[in-house]
């Protein structure tokens, strides 16, 4: 019923070509089965950092795929692609360096917990851990923090978190999360790029047991695989003057 629906719609309609920011939900699958169907073109854009390791689902139906940047394209060509169906589009979200500190602002960190649905409870629990074990130090260090899970949050990740931690609304934005903290940390959010690309400093916590890349080797942030020496380079740096604190900017690849 629901794809006789789009091919009705889509016939009304008459689009040339369709731009899709996924193809993992149903109905944008659906939207491109039929579009292939009645002859229109689809183009799927890239919205998240894709593993190269992990198996590409999106990509897989759409005519094209545009891409951030070459890695993304040779990683589509190794797998699922051949060349004249990916295009380079770069990175599609504004990118604005005005991180300016304040002489006498405290700073603020953010912790991004990602919520993995479909993976072991285990690793809601390490979530968990994580979340407090850097508030903990946050205020050893006497920096703000801040919790931020994904507006897309299971019910068992809330569940889970949400009564030992604070969290920010989920309806808060990227953009005012990203204005307002100075530094960020994820397992692999697409959100750490997007605020070492607002020029702040960012480390990737990889002490979770799913596929990611090596955002180090990425050349998008620091990475460390334990909170331990997470911990020590985070007291190291506040060792120093706090106005060289975020000297260091994070520089995309």
């Amino acid at each position: 019923k629901s794809i006789d629906q789009t091919k009705s719609t889509l016939q009304k309609i008459k689009p040339k070509i369709i731009v899709l920011n996924d193809n993992t939900f149903p109905i944008n699958r659906a939207i491109i089965q039929v579009a292939k169907e009645l002859g229109i073109q689809t183009i799927e854009i890239q919205h998240a950092a894709y593993p190269i390791k992990a198996k590409l689902l999106p990509g897989l139906g759409a005519d094209f795929v545009y891409v951030w940047g070459e890695y993304y394209k040779k990683t589509y060509e190794q797998t699922i692609r051949d060349d004249n169906s990916i295009k380079i589009l770069g990175y599609p979200f504004k990118t604005t360096f005005n991180n300016e500190l304040l002489p006498n602002k405290k700073l603020t960190l953010y912790y991004f917990a990602q919520g993995f649905q479909f993976q072991d409870i285990k690793n809601l629990d390490r979530l968990l851990e994580n979340a407090l074990y850097l508030k903990n130090l946050s205020n050893t260090l006497n920096i703000t923090f801040k919790c931020k899970l994904h507006p897309h949050s299971p019910q068992v990740l809330l569940d889970k978190v949400l009564p030992h931690i604070e969290c920010n609304p989920l309806e808060q934005t990227m953009e005012n999360a990203i204005n307002d903290g100075d530094i960020f940390i994820s397992f692999n959010s697409t959100a750490l790029i997007e605020a070492a690309l607002q020029g702040k400093k960012c480390f990737q916590l990889m002490n979770l047991p799913v596929e990611s890349d090596n955002f180090e080797e990425l050349g998008i942030c620091e990475t460390f695989l334990g909170l331990n020496e997470l911990d020590l380079h985070l007291t190291n740096l506040f060792k120093l003057d706090r106005n060289k604190i975020l000297s260091k900017r994070s520089s995309i690849n």
